[in-house]
């Protein structure tokens, strides 16, 4: 409450806002048999003081989905990186540590390999064709 300078009834405010978007997105990838046993949120105080989401949730970005084992999100570019480019991996925990807020002294992201890019790109579409019922072109 002190870092964030809000009351305790903007945190209430912001617990039950929280709330309502996972149970939002969390009961429709049920219904199309998705597991989402995590995500992530961004809010900001409105200008009078409200709390309000602050950026997109709820999608493979966000969101860690589950089909069975297999992952929809971008935790399959996060693993790749850290089984596949630990020496990078290594550089960019040293630079973050060293420079938390000034990206451009972090090492620039590897390359990464066709497969990885279809795969995701396969992954993100069927989130999209099963969540919302929309055909996304892969």
């Amino acid at each position: 409450l002190d870092i964030g300078k809000i009351t305790n009834q903007q945190w209430g405010n912001a617990a039950l806002l929280i709330e309502r978007a996972v149970r939002a997105t969390n009961t429709r990838f049920e219904e199309v048999g998705f597991l989402c046993p995590d995500g992530k949120l961004e809010l900001a105080l409105g200008d009078d003081g409200t709390m309000v989401l602050a950026d997109v949730f709820g999608g493979p970005d966000e969101n860690r989905i589950l089909i069975g084992a297999d992952m929809h999100s971008k935790d399959l570019v996060r693993l790749y990186l850290q089984n596949e480019e630990p020496a990078w991996m290594a550089a960019l925990n040293a630079a973050k540590a060293a420079n938390p807020t000034n990206k451009t002294l972090w090492p620039r992201y590897p390359i990464l390999p066709d497969e990885l890019i279809m795969l995701v790109r396969a992954r993100y579409a069927e989130v999209a064709r099963q969540y919302a019922g929309i055909d996304i072109a892969t």
